[in-house]
Order: C-alpha cells, then structure tokens, then sequence
C-alpha cells in the first residue's frame, strides 16, 4: 500500500473556440498590449490613456434580416473584459423553408456565442488551485493524496486506525454532480394508492468521479455516471464513451423535431374532420 498517493491533477484540455480560430484567421493587426483574442484594429486603440480590444464579431444572416444577434468581446482598458451583445427588434414574415433556415442559422450562431462564453470565461476566472487530502494514522503517521478542484467532497481523516487504511482509501472517491433534467413520465411502479400516475423524474443526472485506489481500472481517473432514470445508469464513461451518447441524443432530438412537426400536422388533420 502507497504511503503517498500519486494520483495525477485530473486535466480538461482547453479545446480551441471558434472565436480564437477566428481571431488567428482574420487579424490583419496585432493587437500592441499583446492580446491573442483581440483583432489589433487600429481606431479602437488610438487613445493611448485607453485602449478598446474587441474580438471578432459574429452576425447571423438571412430572409429574416442582415447581420442579427451580433456579439464579440470587449475590454476597455484595464477593466474587465464583457460580451457586447446587440439584438435587431425587427419581425419578420418567414415561409416554412424560410423557417428552417433561421432554425439552421440560429443552431450554427448559438455554437458560436457557446465558445465565445467560453473564451470569456477563460479570460475572466481565475482556476481554482488543486489541493490535498489528508489521513492522519493513530499512533503516528500520515498519507495523503491529490485533491482535485472539481471534487466537492472532503477526504480528510484524523486518526485512523491502520488497520483501516486499506478500506478508507477503497472508498475514497472524489465526486461532482450534474443536475438533470425533470420530465413527467408514468411509473405504474410508484402509483400512490394503488393508482398510477404521473411522477416527475429528472433524466439524464449524473456525476463525475474518480477513485484512484479502485480494483476496477477504469474508475481510477475521472469517468461520468449518467442516470438515465432513477436507478438506471450508464456508468464509467470516458470521453470517447460520453461524446457517442451525446451525439446518439442529439440525433434523437432531431427525430423529435420530426414527430413534433408530425403531430401537428396529426393535430390540424384531426381538427379538420371534427
């Protein structure tokens, strides 16, 4: 048994936004404070008391107006950087293809503004530093281990009889939970007096853990447990494992939308013969 833990910091590698790819594509200036995210355009820093630093702006065109929803990031000076964000109040009359592709557009522009709130995060929140877990042995004597940020749990310990060591560290398991997402469904199971009934389940809740001292392998680095409903579960994800279910539900939210626009058209068919 390890008097040490050598359990490496767990690492979320910062994927690459299309905002910063953007920048890379079409900054014809470099930006003279040094910012990477920053176009460099030469007006907004003409003030030498204070310069303006703008990322490139994203805009959504269509039958339904030209350059929409535009946003990019500023900062003014030294102060804090902030999304600067602009919406077009007016209506428009769209056909249905017309709709489908404001629908399209949207989804792409939404992408868009998801990785420019990243890159704004990343720009404005300071990480949080990884610590450590403590057991102190009775009788003298300690271990301890790597704390992760993420992890809500505290694992320290305060004389501990040695004899237990080995089943304190099978149970150590660092842990952060996601909520899901509540939805009415039927659960003849758990009708109330003997009557079924609709009961509201939260689908697809979870959490991330990782268990570093675990017989089984792959929970000893950060895995997700997805509940897909109560007492359901899809367990030790790993990131391959989770971005298949997350585009299998993607798809199957497209399918929906193919229901959805079934039954109304059920609905309307139905109306009709009433």
């Amino acid at each position: 048994m390890p008097t040490t833990s050598t359990t490496t910091s767990p690492r979320a590698d910062q994927p690459i936004t299309y905002a910063l790819a953007k920048a890379a594509e079409t900054q014809a200036t470099v930006c003279p404070d040094g910012y990477a995210w920053c176009t460099g355009d030469t007006g907004a820093h003409s003030d030498p008391r204070e310069h303006v630093h703008n990322s490139p702006e994203h805009t959504t065109s269509g039958h339904y107006g030209k350059d929409i929803l535009g946003f990019h990031l500023t900062q003014v000076g030294d102060d804090q950087p902030h999304l600067t964000f602009v919406g077009d109040g007016r209506w428009e009359e769209l056909d249905l293809e017309q709709t489908d592709q404001l629908i399209a557009d949207l989804t792409q522009h939404l992408a868009k503004l998801k990785a420019t709130r990243n890159q704004l995060a990343a720009l404005t929140q300071k990480p949080a530093e990884p610590g450590t877990w403590t057991i102190t042995l009775h009788g003298g004597g300690q271990i301890t281990g790597h704390q992760p940020t993420w992890c809500t749990e505290q694992h320290d310990a305060h004389d501990l009889d040695p004899d237990r060591v080995r089943l304190a560290l099978t149970d150590l398991t660092h842990v952060t939970y996601f909520d899901g997402m509540p939805i009415k469904v039927y659960v003849p199971g758990h009708a109330a007096d003997g009557k079924a009934g609709l009961y509201e389940e939260n689908v697809l809740g979870g959490n991330i853990t990782a268990n570093p001292y675990s017989d089984t392998s792959a929970r000893r680095q950060p895995v997700v447990n997805l509940e897909v409903v109560e007492d359901f579960w899809m367990e030790n994800l790993g990131p391959d494992e989770l971005a298949d279910v997350v585009a299998k539900l993607r798809q199957q939210a497209d399918r929906l939308d193919g229901v959805h626009a079934q039954l109304v058209q059920a609905r309307a068919e139905w109306a009709a013969q009433q």
